[in-house]
């Protein structure tokens, strides 16, 4: 009788003993719940508000895809610019043709070669096909430029860009407020200034149609 009492008493005292880590895990979900922290200092406690809902976006706001007539006119203007040779970079909302200088102007002129006015006349016509604002970018080598009328680079590509820029105007009719020009001088070189074809491709003209944000 006495042994089986205290094997009894044994069971109630191991029963009874206290899980030290779930009570540790029970007493921070108690100080949690009444701002408590440790060493019974408080803190304030807030309810926060739950999370808005995320509202989808519209396919205008995401860019939805230009319809059938426009695809159409980029494909006649990406064909064109390969039946000219002209190198060319393309995105669903950007394109842009690239003119080497000398297929333009005369060494450090802004006078326009004649071979350049027909492309430039077949690219103001697929371009006015086309809607969306255009920028035209000059560009120029490294070599330093000094004369009466161009002090610099900068202001010989500037004034090529706004040479095409008016010529895009006048006989290519497209309108004035879809134009914007640029000079970039030597800041923006595709290739490297240490050689004469790095150079050449450096000398450029870029007419780039944003068709969208």
């Amino acid at each position: 009788m006495m042994t089986l009492l205290m094997v009894f008493f044994v069971l109630l005292f191991s029963m009874s003993t206290v899980d030290m880590k779930r009570f540790k895990h029970f007493r921070g979900e108690l100080q949690s719940a009444f701002g408590i922290l440790e060493a019974g200092q408080k803190t304030e406690v807030a309810v926060v508000a739950p999370e808005p809902s995320i509202a989808r976006s519209t396919p205008a706001e995401i860019g939805a895809p230009p319809p059938p007539e426009v695809v159409a006119e980029v494909l006649a203007l990406r064909r064109l610019s390969e039946r000219l040779g002209l190198p060319s970079a393309w995105s669903p909302r950007r394109i842009q043709i690239t003119l080497e200088d000398a297929l333009l102007f005369g060494s450090a002129q802004t006078r326009f070669n004649p071979a350049a006015l027909p492309i430039l006349q077949e690219v103001a016509t697929a371009l006015n096909r086309i809607e969306g604002d255009i920028l035209v970018e000059g560009h120029t080598d490294n070599r330093p430029l000094a004369s009466s009328r161009f002090p610099s680079n900068w202001e010989l590509s500037t004034a090529r860009a706004a040479q095409v820029v008016k010529h895009l105007i006048s006989t290519g009719q497209i309108a004035p407020e879809r134009m914007a020009a640029v000079g970039y001088a030597d800041s923006k070189p595709i290739a490297a200034n240490d050689t004469p074809s790095g150079r050449a491709a450096n000398r450029r003209v870029e007419i780039v149609l944003l068709m969208g944000p």
